[in-house]
């Protein structure tokens, strides 16, 4: 699944979604650096895995890197340098919810593997 939702009022109603999902639930997430990352993630419960990655040709994006360090306290939390690498690194169950979001230019990048 994708969601191009990147700021709090975002993840609020997306975690509510999720929240009704009765399934392990992984996260791929990038985005902007001028979003409140912390809000944004805080928002998310009961989230089994977290892999955050960087957006290409964005300067504006924050790197992975910095977006797992404040990330930190959330639980399961890596980093890989792009959406391949991290759909591929997700340790998938039949069953399971694989969620990409934090940007709608991460969104496009995963449309455009297609």
């Amino acid at each position: 699944m994708i969601s191009g939702d990147h700021n709090e009022d975002g993840a609020r109603v997306l975690n509510e979604y999720l929240k009704s999902l009765d399934c392990r639930k992984h996260v791929i997430i990038g985005m902007m650096d001028n979003k409140e990352h912390e809000k944004y993630i805080n928002h998310f419960k009961d989230i089994d895995s977290i892999t955050t990655v960087d957006i290409k040709n964005q300067p504006n994006a924050i790197s992975g890197l910095k977006l797992k360090e404040k990330f930190k306290n959330m639980p399961n939390v890596s980093y890989k340098e792009s959406i391949e690498d991290a759909i591929k690194s997700v340790n998938l169950n039949q069953g399971d919810l694989l969620l990409i979001t934090g940007s709608l230019y991460l969104c496009s990048e995963v449309l455009n593997l297609n």
